[in-house]
């Protein structure tokens, strides 16, 4: 049977030895099976390790787990094959299927695999040559609205912070005593600190660690999952009158990290059904996850939840722009996938501090901030400390990178050592480090022993430096505490270190002797418009993806005491538990309605947005934002609530040209008493291409038009009396007017407006997306990363090998039957990247001798529904059984079938020949079969 090594791709194929690896990760080895005609479980461990033996693979399983539930029977575990680190001899899908009697069978991240990205986040900027948003005028029109709350009362700090609830129109419903009463939430993260201020009259009904077992959901890690809880339902905050979205929910606060080890793929399957068997309304998970199929293990369950009373709110992700960035399970079937927008208050939360250079003192305004994720924030109550830049040789150097840069820049020739690194606090860009010239590995706080860290927001017109981690760049253990600061405060103190020669600060760690301050900047420039980094759709069934916009291009919350009790952060992280704090507030107004009755109202209250350019200009545009970017739009709590008028569609999903209906409907319904009359309309967002012919393999983000679609909208007007209803026919009567379409795929996309006479909650859009041409034109294959490479074992790098390159094998086949017969001089393996450009449901692959034609493993049928996008496979030796290739020249070929291909028909594949490589065999080798 085919047995080629696999690293990264999940298979199903037969008997074949695989292993999954990600790239730069560990091998896949953690299953969940669904029980088929299986009554009783009992003995199903021994059953799956005799099963295994049987085909010839040597396994013990670890961590296994049943489920009963109604929405999973079944179990997930973690298997151990062969001998050592690397486990060679992996079964595939099938087999395992075999010995179980599964109907369904996935393999999940050995490791890790759920967590939210902020390292992308591409904050609110100006390119250097634009900055006309600091000029003169636009600072005087801040300062009189900026406020300093240090002298405030707590009502007016409430207020301020309530800002976002006012744009959602939560604050409108809280007013109305609407605010979540009886509906049970779930927030899930790493940790969660429930003691902070701003949970202090917060009904948290149940904690627990799903890791360590305690049945409390406090832990070391940053404060992430603190933020938000308390953005859905934050209560009773005694010092900054924070007030959470849901602030009456029932909520259980649920960690799933010990805040050290990562966690494996079997303990999300266990953590998924543990919230589910407690009966929630809403569950909140703030992770993103690769793209996937609606049939891979993520969406399935989520979408059995989602027909079983549960709705799930995750974040769509923070690596847009672009088609076909979203990173959620809720993108297609069940659940909600989150994107988010900009506030229109940006929030500054300072702590005050001084400086003191030459004679001169003044003031220095920071922000606390973890070192690591896993590391506390540790200043003490007062210390004096001497700036180090190491960029003083490079002025230029300040302005600095505006996202994450890898690996570290190596430190300046002519930068000096600290002379006293225990009091020193290095100062550097939040979205780099500095390295050991000599050895990039070495950060320079670990190399001289530095234990503070200042970093600096980039040279942003808009920017809130009170983020409470480094650009999410984890800093070493050495490192204790961290600050932030904004750029025009590093300009400054760079400027008095040229000038002097030296800068002293005067820092406190303690909150309770810190002058803290909370100030507001309005975004008069991209507020309420997508921001540049939230993900786009469409999701891979062509549905638009994204649910709706929630508020977090910078929203307060509550942070832990340690931390003074606020923070400030941005990501789909936070505009995820707010949507499900609003979710909460529908349940409550609604107790009777579905999941999906809840999910339809929120996005067809939704408001459409205008498109915002983002970097470098973040110009907005007078075209709506692109249904793919923005889902149904704003979300507005109080209209989701409050409409009598209802849909039973979440959006229509007219495909490509292949597969486009004839017609859509939906059912418009009216569940009030009045009689009312409706007008329906089209209302257009921009259109764009999918495929730039410059750069075919990367989606990101397109040039957006304002040619739209032609709809056919049937009827354009009717009246309803309270509980009629009536159906609505919706067709594409032509496509945008662009005119490289079919070649470059267009999508398009916009809103059925349905305003009704209401004198309230009067106006429904309903989204609708489309592709002009056929999907089966996108790009599979990144032909520019899909390569012949070699594969060394230790740390499983993937070497750059040349054409024809000669992988010289040691044969022995003596050894045991768990070992590889296999083994190369210089421990490189022949193998092949391979880097999908949008996930294919299908791959085949072969080892193909060019001599004979022959395929010694060929026609590996994998089904990649859950598999990460970047993946590898090399040749080992062990594989079905230790079958013997030939010396020979050998080619790679692989077949991807394409977005909405038919896996029968030959065409709709796209195939992949690598370069040759040749295989030698040694004298030294043992027991050489004759061939």
């Amino acid at each position: 049977m085919p047995c080629i090594r696999h690293l990264g791709l999940i298979f199903a194929g037969f008997t074949a030895a695989l292993v999954p690896l990600p790239a730069g990760g560990n091998p896949r080895n953690s299953y969940v099976i669904e029980y088929g005609t299986t009554e009783s479980s009992e003995g199903m461990p021994l059953t799956i390790e005799n099963g295994l033996r049987g085909y010839g693979f040597h396994c013990s399983i670890s961590s296994f787990r049943e489920y009963n539930s109604n929405i999973l029977h079944g179990a997930s575990f973690s298997l151990e094959c062969g001998e050592g680190v690397v486990q060679l001899h992996q079964p595939s899908l099938n087999t395992i299927a075999l010995v179980t009697d599964a109907q369904n069978i996935w393999r999940l991240p050995s490791q890790g695999g759920l967590v939210e990205d902020q390292r992308t986040l591409k904050q609110q900027q100006l390119s250097p040559g634009q900055r006309k948003s600091l000029e003169k005028n636009d600072v005087e029109r801040r300062s009189a609205v900026l406020a300093n709350l240090e002298s405030t009362s707590i009502a007016s700090k409430s207020a301020l912070l309530r800002a976002s609830h006012e744009d959602t129109g939560v604050l409108r419903l809280h007013e109305e005593n609407i605010t979540g009463a009886n509906v049970r939430v779930a927030i899930m993260d790493a940790a969660i600190d429930v003691t902070a201020p701003g949970l202090t009259e917060t009904n948290i009904a149940y904690t627990t660690n799903l890791r360590t077992g305690a049945n409390n959901s406090a832990g070391s890690c940053d404060p992430h999952g603190t933020g938000n809880l308390g953005i859905a339902g934050g209560k009773g905050d005694p010092l900054w009158g924070y007030t959470g979205v849901a602030p009456d929910a029932i909520f259980e606060a649920i960690a799933n990290s010990d805040c050290v080890n990562p966690i494996n793929g079997d303990d999300q399957v266990n953590d998924f059904l543990h919230m589910y068997e407690r009966h929630l309304d809403i569950i909140s998970i703030p992770y993103s996850y690769e793209l996937e199929y609606p049939e891979a293990p993520w969406p399935a369950l989520i979408e059995r939840m989602f027909n079983n009373g549960t709705l799930v709110t995750t974040v769509a992700g923070n690596t847009g722009p672009g088609l076909y960035s979203i990173r959620a399970p809720t993108a297609s079937r069940g659940g909600m996938a989150i994107g988010t927008y900009d506030t229109s208050l940006v929030p500054v939360y300072t702590w005050q501090g001084n400086w003191t250079a030459g004679g001169e003192t003044g003031l220095v305004f920071y922000h606390p901030s973890d070192p690591t994720d896993t590391q506390m924030f540790d200043l003490p109550a007062q210390i004096n400390l001497t700036l180090w830049w190491p960029g003083a040789v490079d002025p230029a150097a300040l302005e600095g990178p505006q996202d994450i840069v890898s690996p570290c820049r190596p430190l300046p020739a002519g930068a000096k050592p600290p002379s006293d690194p225990a009091t020193t606090i290095l100062l550097q860009s939040r979205y780099e480090c500095w390295s050991d010239p000599d050895d990039a590995s070495l950060d320079i706080t670990a190399k001289y022993g530095i234990p503070y860290v200042m970093g600096y927001a980039p040279n942003y017109a808009v920017h809130a430096l009170s983020i409470p981690r480094m650009g999410s760049t984890n800093l070493t253990p050495s490192v204790r505490a961290a600050v932030n600061i904004r750029f025009d405060e590093a300009s400054r103190l760079t400027s008095l270190l040229a000038k002097h020669g030296r800068v002293d600060l005067s820092l406190t760690g303690d909150p309770s002797s810190a002058n803290m301050n909370l100030s507001f900047i309005p975004n008069n420039q991209t507020g309420l418009t997508p921001s540049s980094w939230t993900t786009w759709g469409p999701a891979l069934d062509t549905h638009m993806g994204v649910a709706v916009l929630g508020p977090s291009q910078y929203v307060a919350m509550p942070f832990p005491a340690r931390l003074g009790g606020l923070g400030v952060w941005a990501g789909t992280s936070f505009s995820t538990p707010y949507l499900g704090g609003v979710a909460a507030l529908v349940k409550s107004a609604h107790p009777e309605w579905s999941p999906r009755q809840i999910r339809n109202a929120i996005v067809a209250t939704a408001h459409p947005v205008d498109y915002n350019d983002g970097i470098p200009n973040f110009k907005v545009h007078a075209i709506k934002a692109p249904v793919q970017q923005q889902g149904g739009g704003r979300v507005d709590a109080w209209s989701a609530v409050r409409s009598v008028t209802t849909v039973n569609v979440t959006d229509l999903a007219f495909n490509d040209t292949d597969h486009r209906p004839p017609f859509l409907s939906f059912t418009l319904a009216n569940t009030g008493i009045e009689e009312l009359s409706y007008q329906l309309d089209h209302l257009p967002a921009g259109s764009g291409y999918v495929i730039d012919p410059a750069n075919p393999y990367n989606f990101s983000l397109p040039n957006i038009s304002d040619a739209y679609a032609s709809l056919s909208i049937s009827p354009t007007s009717l009246t309803l009396k309270g509980g009629e209803f009536a159906p609505v026919a919706i067709s594409i009567l032509s496509e945008p007017d662009l005119s490289d379409a079919a070649a470059r795929l267009s999508f398009f996309g916009g809103y059925v407006s349905v305003q009704s006479s209401a004198s309230e909650a009067n106006l429904l859009t309903v989204p609708y997306t489309g592709y002009g041409g056929s999907l089966l034109n996108l790009p599979i294959i990144d032909r520019t990363q899909t390569k012949l490479i070699g594969v060394r074992l230790s740390g499983f790098a993937f070497i750059d090998v040349e054409p024809g390159r000669i992988f010289n094998a040691t044969y022995n086949a003596s050894v045991g039957i768990n070992e590889n017969p296999i083994t190369y001089l210089d421990d490189i393996y022949p193998g092949f990247a391979f880097q999908q450009v949008v996930r294919s449901r299908l791959v085949t692959y072969s080892m193909v001798n060019t001599k004979t034609g022959e395929a010694p493993f060929h026609n590996d049928t994998v089904g990649t529904d859950a598999e990460p996008m970047t993946a590898a496979w090399f040749w080992g030796g062990s594989e079905n059984n230790r079958t013997f290739v030939p010396a020979g020249t050998y080619v790679w070929e692989v077949l991807a079938l394409r977005m909405n291909g038919d896996r029968e028909n030959p065409t709709h594949f796209e195939f992949w020949r690598s370069d040759e490589w040749s295989l030698a065999y040694s004298l030294n080798s043992t027991g050489l079969p004759s061939v």
